[in-house]
């Protein structure tokens, strides 16, 4: 009996412990370079400023869907930052898709990170999941 109270015990503080950290985590975790060292080239965009920013651009638009939740979208977001300051003839966007499901629902996005290259308001290539900024070359090679 002593031995299954101690183990609901510790069940229940590890849970405890994983609640506390998990969100704490989250929270705080960068997903952009220091704003300090340079200028942020990514431009978040919502449903409002899609059209406008995304679909009407002169130039290619690299548009990344992501999540603040999603480990691969953090690890994601510094080499979305160097590939766009390396490469300012693409425009590179952002969109939450926690707060812009009719724009995940439109371009049926169902994994995150999800890449569209959007050219002349058309999409034209699509990548899912964490890239490498030499793939990020490649998708947006013309």
């Amino acid at each position: 009996m002593r031995n299954a109270i101690r183990l609901c015990r510790m069940t229940l503080w590890a849970a405890l412990l994983v609640l506390a950290l998990l969100p704490a985590g989250c929270r705080n975790a960068p997903v952009f370079p220091n704003a300090q060292t340079q200028e942020s080239r990514l431009e978040h965009v919502t449903t409002a400023s899609f059209e406008e920013r995304v679909l009407k651009c002169e130039k290619p638009v690299l548009v990344d869907f992501y999540a603040d939740w999603c480990v691969p979208c953090s690890k994601l977001g510094p080499v979305l930052e160097e590939f766009a300051q390396e490469h300012p003839e693409v425009r590179v966007v952002k969109v939450n898709v926690d707060e812009n499901s009719d724009l995940v629902s439109r371009y049926g996005v169902q994994g995150f990170p999800t890449l569209l290259l959007v050219q002349r308001g058309k999409v034209t290539k699509q990548s899912i999941g964490f890239v490498t900024k030499q793939n990020l070359v490649a998708l947006t090679a013309m």
